[in-house]
């Protein structure tokens, strides 16, 4: 299933250094809230595939208008051969909350989905969110994270020899969702500057 998944970013991904980056913060943000959302190896899976995939949609809108909500349609209606459709919807949907919405029952899949499917969904696309705003300057500026959890508030530190403005700003637009989904208030401290 990964061999696919990364088969049909190379294809259709336009930055393959981005989505690679993002996925590996989104990643690290996963394994080290292992205690929290107590998420098993297909979740990771998921959330691997939907932060590798994120960002195909800007291979139809260079523009990038609307580039999360094609990302969703292209996932959908790609010809899986080894990926289960129940996998596929939920990350689809991962993939396309990457973005400013937050999913609501109305949207196109995700009222499709059980109670469950749906908090997974909402934690996962939270994670990414977060993973993808740490490199808003496409450039690779977080070099590592570090969440310190400590129950209502939440803090990750970005390990960095960079200015990240830009990601800092973009963190803090995009940390709703994960506030919510992780009942938790969230901030950022920049490390090694």
């Amino acid at each position: 299933m990964r061999a696919e998944v990364a088969a049909f970013m190379g294809e259709r991904e336009p930055e393959p250094e981005h989505v690679t980056q993002v996925c590996a913060l989104a990643l690290s943000l996963f394994d080290q809230l292992q205690e929290r959302h107590r998420l098993d190896e297909g979740a990771r899976f998921l959330l691997e595939s939907g932060a590798l995939l994120h960002d195909i949609g800007w291979s139809e809108a260079p523009d990038g208008r609307k580039h999360h909500k094609l990302a969703y349609q292209m996932i959908r209606s790609h010809a899986w051969e080894s990926v289960p459709a129940e996998a596929v919807a939920v990350i689809a949907l991962i993939a396309r909350y990457h973005r400013r919405a937050m999913p609501d029952a109305s949207h196109e899949g995700f009222a499709d989905l059980a109670l469950a499917d749906r908090e997974l969904v909402n934690g996962l696309a939270a994670i990414l969110r977060v993973a993808d705003a740490l490199d808003r300057s496409h450039q690779a500026r977080v070099n590592g994270i570090g969440v310190h959890d400590r129950g209502d508030t939440m803090e990750i530190r970005l390990r960095t020899p960079y200015p990240c403005g830009a990601e800092l700003d973009a963190a803090e637009s995009k940390k709703d969702l994960f506030e919510e989904a992780f009942r938790t208030s969230l901030s950022f401290v920049l490390e090694g500057r």
